[in-house]
């Protein structure tokens, strides 16, 4: 049903509907057969979205009785489909009927209703000699504009002398209605991405109540679907509303969207005599709206009503600069770390970008100081980028919470110690404890079909007051069902970041950016519907105003595609390669003399996975073509070295390589390891290397073309070098 639109005061006066009577058979043996038109029985003026309840009499002349009666009435479109129908016999008695034909009662009444033409048609029995028949039925005032006049037609079918053929009444708007447009608020200029609050205002300046208030606004394309709608009444209180005429709230109030005509449409109560009433709403900015918002208004079918001005307008500010996050490094007393040299930020065209830094130099006495430290660098384009350097006590265990969902929890993987916080744990080693509060399903929406807000993870996260929290969801928002309330993800991940910033730990921040999906599907996540809302999830930082990281776990997974056999879910080795670059976005960079080098330095693995013993960390699961890597290794000069590994490798002819820069580059050395008898025995073997003098990214490429697929050929348990 749709109502009219406008913010009046306007008093309906109603025809009555005519109705007939007419026979199965031509009226001769029934006199002078007459009806009277239908009249309202409760009111004689009346306004749109009032209930009106009609009757109609039939009356026999006659000195026999007629054939059964049946009463026409032909509506007008701005009354709705009659209600409550009732047959009223000679003696004033009342039998309630129902619609259709297989629905007569014991009275034989029923009715019809054809929506195309709207006719009602009511069949009854008999009249008696001198006696007389009547309906009555109730119909709702739909829409109405000033000065149309509403026609009720008449037929009486076989008969010729009905009285009135059809029934009159004018419709008027009384007072000045008038409507403020929409206008934003808060701001009249914003960047993308950001959210907007806008109010219009309806008021009566007649002397009667108006009708039902129906606002409507329309939103350009670079707004996003509104949110949080509410109606204020004339003293201000709040009324939230929401979407919907079944959620319809205690003051009336709902409000419908149509995403293809960009419409809302807010549905209030009248406007009391000399009152007001408003509407507020919410909308995001989309992330690629770069002109001017210009908010339409109309009061549709009103034509006396005053609209003053027709749109609002809110001027989109273009960024003017690139956002650079935060960049966190945690660390004991007395162990020095580096920065990243190569960040993720947002760019000013609110996409994902990557930058090198160059940091100013460090004083080593920083690391014997407990507390957070700052630190600046600049980029290649001189701009400033701002880290902290978090220095705790060397006694004190700390506590890193893993909050997100599935691909957190390790859905799929078999063994709760192979999920990417467990394997973060070993990486991280002892002083260290990861705690996994992952929940699968999870949105970070707080309007999707599972909130992490609404979890006993994230209440155990927050009881558990830790020292770093890791956070890793957006992946169930891509869902259908999720992503339609895309328009919240920014400001709900603002909540989420302001929760744990308020707990006493003052726990590090950082945001991981979710791996990448291998699949695409209407109900399930799309790689393509996360890249629209990965930029969001760096802009949270900034909207929220803290020192939060980002750790781009989306680019480090883009090639694991074989250890996510479901298309979202990493298996174990999956889940090692997004450990490992956790662990380097809370360490931060490695840069470790050849001379130094331990198998707990290496940087990444493929085909892989972490493990912990009673003599520390393993790297575990090796197959054919799996690698090792190391990140800037300095080699003092160009002279042969040697590299000694511990491995287990159970099958003859298995082999390690070592590349200079990636797993194709310049050979430098190569061994065939020595067999094992066991998976868990391990012997040293030494590989000798040419060395280059320099700074070198070294990779360890592991080979048996004669294993099967996905079948274990080495196990690690020490590296060093001399």
């Amino acid at each position: 049903m749709k109502k009219n639109l406008g913010i009046c005061i306007f008093i309906l006066v109603v025809s009555l509907i005519c109705l007939s009577v007419m026979q199965k058979q031509a009226f001769a043996t029934s006199g002078k057969v007459n009806v009277s038109i239908g009249y309202t029985i409760d009111r004689q003026t009346a306004k749109v979205g009032d209930v009106l309840r009609y009757q109609s009499e039939a009356k026999n002349n006659g000195s026999q009785k007629a054939i059964e009666t049946i009463f026409y009435a032909t509506l007008p479109n701005n009354l709705e489909k009659p209600r409550n129908v009732v047959i009223v016999g000679n003696t004033g008695i009342q039998y309630p009927i129902k619609e259709g034909k297989a629905n007569a009662n014991f009275a034989g009444g029923y009715y019809t209703w054809n929506e195309q033409s709207h006719l009602l048609t009511v069949y009854a029995k008999e009249i008696a000699a001198h006696a007389k028949k009547g309906i009555t039925y109730q119909t709702k005032i739909i829409r109405g504009n000033d000065g149309q006049q509403l026609r009720s037609s008449v037929k009486l079918a076989e008969a010729t002398n009905g009285k009135a053929a059809q029934a009159v009444a004018d419709l008027k708007v009384i007072g000045q209605p008038a409507l403020a447009v929409g206008i934003s608020s808060d701001k009249s200029e914003a960047e993308a991405g950001e959210l907007l609050t806008f109010i219009s205002e309806g008021r009566n300046n007649g002397n009667k109540n108006a009708a039902e208030t129906v606002f409507q606004i329309k939103l350009p394309n670079g707004l996003e679907k509104p949110t949080n709608v509410d109606i204020l009444g004339n003293t201000g209180i709040r009324y939230p509303i929401q979407e919907g005429k079944a959620n319809a709230n205690f003051a009336g109030g709902y409000y419908t969207w149509s995403n293809q005509s960009r419409m809302l449409t807010v549905y209030a109560k009248e406007i009391a005599i000399a009152a007001k009433k408003s509407i507020r709403f919410q909308t995001t900015i989309a992330a690629n709206c770069s002109d001017i918002v210009r908010t339409n208004a109309s009061l549709a079918g009103l034509n006396t009503a005053t609209v003053k001005g027709t749109e609002a307008v809110v001027k989109i500010r273009k960024s003017k600069e690139n956002y650079f996050p935060t960049v966190n490094v945690i660390t004991k007393k007395d162990k020095a770390v580096l920065l990243n040299n190569t960040i993720t930020y947002l760019t000013k065209e609110q996409q994902v970008g990557f930058t090198s830094v160059k940091w100013e130099p460090i004083d080593a006495a920083l690391f014997s100081k407990i507390g957070k430290h700052r630190v600046t660098g600049m980029t290649e384009t001189g701009e400033k980028v701002n880290a902290i350097i978090t220095v705790f006590p060397e006694t004190k265990t700390i506590h890193v919470a893993a909050a997100g969902d599935s691909i957190t929890r390790g859905l799929g993987i078999t063994a709760l110690g192979d999920t990417y916080p467990s394997q973060l744990n070993y990486r991280l080693g002892a002083g260290y404890r990861v705690d996994n509060y992952g929940y699968s399903g999870a949105t970070l929406l707080e309007k999707g079909d599972l909130p992490y807000i609404k979890t006993i993870d994230y209440q155990n996260s927050l009881a558990a007051q830790p020292d770093v929290v890791v956070i890793q969801l957006g992946t169930n928002d891509t869902r259908s069902q999720n992503y339609i309330y895309k328009e919240s993800f920014l400001q709900d991940y603002v909540k989420l970041l302001q929760s744990y910033q308020s707990l006493s730990s003052k726990p590090v921040l950082y945001i991981a950016l979710p791996p990448t999906l291998f699949l695409e599907s209407a109900n399930r996540p799309s790689q393509k519907r996360l890249e629209t809302i990965l930029p969001l999830m760096i802009k949270a930082t900034q909207r929220a105003n803290m020192d939060v990281s980002i750790i781009d776990n989306q680019t480090a997974t883009r090639a694991i595609g074989p250890f996510v056999r479901d298309g979202i879910h990493p298996d174990a080795k999956g889940a090692a390669v997004i450990a490992n670059n956790v662990y380097a976005g809370l360490k931060g960079e490695t840069d470790v003399a050849f001379d130094a080098l331990t198998l707990e330095a290496y940087q990444q693995t493929f085909g892989a996975q972490n493990q912990s013993t009673e003599t520390g960390l393993q790297v575990v699961g090796l197959t054919n073509k799996s690698w090792l890597s190391f990140k800037n290794v300095s080699i003092s000069q160009t002279v042969k070295k040697q590299i000694t590994i511990k491995a287990a490798a159970p099958f003859t002819n298995t082999t390690v390589a070592v590349h200079l820069g990636n797993v194709d580059g310049p050979l430098i050395g190569k061994a065939v390891l020595q067999r094992t008898s066991k998976e868990n025995s391990f012997t040293s073997n030494n590989i000798q290397v040419n060395t280059k003098q320099g700074v070198h990214d070294l990779y360890l490429v592991f080979e048996n073309p004669g294993s099967m697929p996905n079948q274990e050929i080495v196990r690690l348990s020490s590296l060093t070098t001399k």
